[in-house]
């Protein structure tokens, strides 16, 4: 799964809308729906703490939480915060500050938008 697809199905999960996001984080609500559909990725270390902290901030209901916490199960080395958990999610362990570009075999605008599999 990539970026995209992760950001589509959590933000689905907590009924954030590309809106709600961008004000949180703040952005603009087009940037994120260009991270949605995969013509964008965040790349600096800062955009990306934001959006994990804005995913951790909206998640208030146990059920939310819970979530996460299987979300991130995966990643239980030490000493990492949960948004750093949650960062290492979206971008399947390839470091906070350096996520990876867009796959030379998956063309810009590309997201599959499934939905994540359980445990992941």
């Amino acid at each position: 799964m990539d970026f995209c697809d992760k950001l589509v199905y959590i933000m689905g999960e907590l009924q954030l809308t590309s809106a709600g996001l961008a004000r949180k984080i703040p952005v603009d609500p087009a940037l994120v729906s260009r991270w949605r559909t995969g013509r964008r990725i965040p790349k600096d270390g800062d955009t990306i703490t934001r959006i994990t902290t804005a995913v951790l901030e909206s998640a208030r209901t146990e059920q939310e939480k819970a979530l996460l916490q299987t979300l991130i199960s995966n990643y239980e080395e030490e000493g990492l915060s949960t948004a750093e958990k949650i960062s290492r999610w979206f971008f399947d362990g390839s470091g906070i500050q350096t996520p990876p570009v867009m796959r030379p075999s998956q063309p810009a605008g590309v997201c599959l938008r499934r939905p994540v599999p359980a445990g992941q």
